[in-house]
């Protein structure tokens, strides 16, 4: 039989080992959960179902070219957008759908369509409810580690979407924000990976929101500051009317799939 004295003393040996060993991986929570705490934090979903229309105002500073782009951007639910953004000695580009077509058109390479995933994709992008409706855009979303951001241990959940490529995003373990995204965009020169950080978050209108962003993406940085936010402000829906350039692209595209194929002419006999 063990003595009292000697049990003790085994256990406290014991019970001194055991603090000794490194901690079990603690359980990573399932995303959904994540993707809750983040409607919660920043306005609770009371706030984000009230969301209906949005006016924002943006500077863009590129370090490599010393360049400042002012950018304003309106969003109407459920899916219409119109960006417009001054580029200084190089005019004007804009971009918007109506929520069914989707362009772009800059000085540079005139009027587009986008077309396809580029399309459905313009178009989740511009919802307003993606956060809290966000099992109407993608397919699955999983929490599939930590890892740090700035600093911040952040929970890393891969999200699925229904149309376009995996995005991964970070949310800081400690406060419950978004941290990073890592997402590949669609665009006229192909696929382009980019990772997008978001900081200094404030309260506007009951939803709480960054108000710095860093886009790393083609070897280029873009600094992106928020001067302004306006949630639910009244929006004319001329703003979202596709332009007529657009338009004209629209007509084109649709006259060439009404045209029926010319039937070849039979090959003459010999």
């Amino acid at each position: 039989m063990i003595s009292t004295k000697r049990f003790i003393s085994t256990t406290i040996l014991l019970g001194c080992f055991a603090a000794a060993l490194p901690a079990a991986d603690e359980p990573l929570p399932p995303a959904e959960k994540i993707l809750d705490r983040y409607i919660e934090v920043t306005g609770g979903k009371a706030a984000y179902a009230k969301l209906k229309s949005q006016i924002t105002s943006m500077t863009m500073f590129m370090p490599a070219q010393n360049m400042k782009i002012s950018i304003t951007q309106y969003v109407l639910e459920p899916d219409k957008r119109y960006a417009a953004v001054e580029m200084p000695g190089m005019g004007t580009a804009e971009e918007g759908s109506n929520g069914t077509i989707a362009w772009s058109k800059n000085p540079a390479m005139g009027p587009r369509l986008k077309e396809g995933e580029e399309r459905d994709i313009a178009l989740r992008s511009n919802a307003l409810d993606k956060d809290l409706n966000w099992k109407n855009y993608y397919t699955k979303a999983e929490t599939v580690g930590t890892e740090d951001v700035d600093g911040k241990t952040c929970y890393k959940v891969s999200m699925t979407p229904k149309v376009g490529p995996v995005e991964t995003r970070y949310y800081d373990k400690a406060t419950g924000y978004i941290a990073k995204l890592s997402m590949t965009a669609k665009t006229p020169m192909g696929d382009v990976p980019s990772d997008i950080t978001f900081k200094e978050f404030k309260a506007t209108g009951g939803i709480t929101s960054p108000t710095k962003m860093t886009t790393q993406m083609m070897g280029q940085q873009m600094d992106m500051t928020i001067d302004s936010v306006q949630y639910n402000p009244e929006i004319s829906p001329d703003k979202f009317k596709v332009p007529d350039d657009i338009q004209a692209l629209v007509d084109k595209k649709s006259g060439a799939a009404a045209k029926p194929a010319a039937v070849p002419a039979p090959a003459e006999k010999k």
